[in-house]
C-alpha cells in the first residue's frame, strides 16, 4: 500500500499530510504528534479491514448468546441443553462465513430470521417447562432481544446494513485504541469535524456525533486485505497480559469491546493473536534467528501452556516480569514471527521501537524491521531514535534502490501541515532537517559547555 493519508483536527493535528509506503517512518519530538498518527491510520484500517458484514451479524446476536451460553455453562438441565444446541446453530450461520455479494447478506438474513423464529418458538416452549426463577428471566431477556433482531433484519436492506456496520466499527476502534469515553475526546477544536482522507481507500469525517464515510471502492471489492494489523508499543502492556487475561474471564467479549479498561483495544487485539500459533513454517526466518541469536537476545519470548510469556535463555524459562524490559520489547518481534502471526500480507505498526533498548540493539531492530518490509510486510514506525535515523542514511547511502519504498515524514513541534511524503530526491534534505531537529537538545547543552 503506497497512499497518502491527510488528517484533520485529531490531537496535536490540525491539518497534515503523510505519506505511507512499505516502510514508513514518522519522526520528531515527543508530544507532537506522531502516535495520534499512527492509531489514526491503524484505527481505520482495523475497521475496515476484514468482513465488515458478518461483525454486523455477531453484534446483533452476542448479547444474546452471551445469555444462553452462560445458561448452558452453568446449568445442566435438558432445556438449557437444548437451547445452547441452537445457539451453536445460530453462532455457525454467522461466523466465518464471507459475503461476496448483497445477494448472500440478503440470504444471511433471511435465513437468521428463520433460526431467530425457530428459537423463539422453542425458547417459549422451554419456558413453560419447570425451570428456576433465574434461568427463566434470563432466557425471556435472551428472547427479547432475539425479538428485536428478527425485526431488524426483516426491514433493512443489505447496502445499509453495510452503511451501520462500517459506522459502527468505525467508532468502536476510535475509542478502543485511544481509550475515550466518545470520539469527540479526540478532537483538536471541538466545533470543527475531525477528517480523515486515505488516497488509496477513502474519506472519512466525524461531525455531530456521526461518521461519514465515502470509499473509492465499493464493497465487496476492497483495496484493503491484512492478513493481520498488529500495533506495538510499551512492553509495559507486555507484563500485564497475564492480569488482562483474568480481567477477561469476568468480562464478555462483548463487555471487553464496549467498556474502557485503560488498555488499548490493539493491546487485546495482540493477546487474541499470541493465544494460538498458526500453521505452516515461519515468514521470516532469517530475522527470527538474527533477532534470537547471542548477538542480541540470546534467547527467545515463548507463550506456555497456561498462556504466560516467558522468556528462554539456555534452557531456563524466566517470567517476563523479571526480564530486562529491552529484551521485552525486541523479543515481542520475534515471537510474532515464532507464532506465525506476522506474515508477508501483514501490517506492522510500531511506536518508538528505540524504547529501551541501547543504541546497538535500536540498530540491530531498525535492520530487522526494513527487512520485514522488504520482504512483504508494511511496517510504520514512530520514532524519535538519532540512531535508527542514522542508520537509515546509511543503509540508503549504500542501497538507494530502497529510497523508493521508503517514506519519511517529518512531525514537527511547530504544528505546521507538514507530514509530506517527500520525493527520492528530496530524502537527503528531508533526513537532514529531522536529525536537526532531534539533535538540538544535544547541540545546545554541548555548546553552552564549551
Amino acid at each position: 500500500m503506497q497512499t497518502k493519508v491527510k488528517i484533520k483536527n485529531i490531537g496535536k493535528l490540525e491539518d497534515a499530510e503523510v505519506g505511507i509506503n512499505k516502510f514508513t517512518v514518522l519522526a520528531g519530538p515527543n508530544n507532537s504528534g506522531k502516535s495520534f498518527v499512527s492509531k489514526t491510520v491503524y484505527s481505520i484500517i482495523e475497521a475496515l479491514n476484514g468482513d465488515h458484514v458478518e461483525r454486523y451479524f455477531q453484534r446483533l446476536l452476542e448479547p444474546s448468546l452471551n445469555r444462553f451460553s452462560f445458561i448452558a455453562e452453568h446449568l445442566e438441565t435438558p432445556q438449557e441443553k437444548q437451547i445452547k444446541a441452537i445457539v451453536e446453530k445460530l453462532e455457525q450461520r454467522v461466523i466465518g462465513t464471507r459475503y461476496k455479494s448483497l445477494e448472500d447478506i440478503r440470504e444471511t438474513a433471511t435465513n437468521l430470521v428463520g433460526d431467530i423464529d425457530n428459537l423463539l418458538n422453542r425458547g417459549e416452549q422451554d419456558l413453560s417447562n419447570d425451570v428456576n426463577d433465574y434461568v427463566r428471566a434470563t432466557c425471556t431477556a435472551a428472547l427479547e432481544s432475539l425479538r428485536e433482531i428478527r425485526g431488524d433484519l426483516a426491514t433493512k436492506e443489505a447496502d445499509r446494513i453495510i452503511e451501520i456496520s462500517r459506522s459502527e466499527e468505525l467508532q468502536r476502534t476510535f475509542i478502543r485504541n485511544f481509550q475515550v469515553a466518545g470520539v469527540p475526546q479526540i478532537k483538536n477544536e471541538q466545533e470543527n469535524p475531525i477528517s480523515v482522507e486515505i488516497d488509496s481507500i477513502g474519506k472519512f469525517e466525524y461531525s455531530q456525533e456521526t461518521f461519514k464515510s465515502q470509499l473509492h471502492v465499493p464493497w465487496p471489492s476492497s483495496s484493503i486485505d491484512f492478513s493481520t494489523i498488529i500495533y506495538l508499543e510499551s512492553p509495559v502492556y507486555v507484563k500485564l497480559m497475564r492480569i488482562l487475561d483474568r480481567r477477561e474471564l469476568l468480562w464478555s467479549s462483548y463487555r471487553r469491546r464496549m467498556q474502557l479498561s485503560g488498555v488499548p483495544g490493539y493491546i487485546h487485539n495482540l493477546a487474541d493473536l499470541l493465544k494460538n500459533e498458526y500453521v505452516g513454517e515461519i515468514a521470516f526466518p532469517k530475522v527470527y534467528e538474527k533477532l534470537t541469536s547471542t548477538e542480541i537476545m540470546g534467547g527467545q519470548l515463548t507463550v506456555s501452556d497456561t498462556g504466560e510469556i516467558q522468556f528462554q535463555e539456555n534452557g531456563k524459562h524466566f517470567p517476563l516480569s523479571i526480564t530486562a524490559t529491552g529484551v521485552a520489547n525486541i523479543g515481542m518481534l520475534s515471537l510474532l514471527i515464532q507464532r506465525k502471526a506476522l506474515d508477508k500480507d501483514s501490517l506492522l505498526f510500531v511506536d518508538e521501537p528505540e524504547a529501551h533498548l541501547h543504541p546497538a540493539w535500536q540498530v540491530f531492530l531498525a535492520e530487522s524491521l526494513f527487512e520485514l518490509a522488504r520482504e512483504g510486510v508494511h511496517v510504520v514506525i514512530a520514532t524519535h531514535s538519532l540512531e535508527i535515523l542514522k542508520w537509515l542514511e546509511v543503509h540508503i547511502k549504500h542501497n538507494p534502490q530502497d529510497k523508493n519504498f521508503v517514506a519519511l515524514n517529518q512531525i514537527s513541534m511547530q504544528n505546521q501541515p507538514l507530514l509530506e511524503n517527500i520525493a527520492p530526491s528530496d530524502f537527503e534534505s528531508k533526513l537532514t532537517a529531522i536529525k536537526s531537529e532531534l539533535a538540538s537538545p544535544f547541540v545546545n547543552l554541548y555548546l553552552d559547555g564549551l
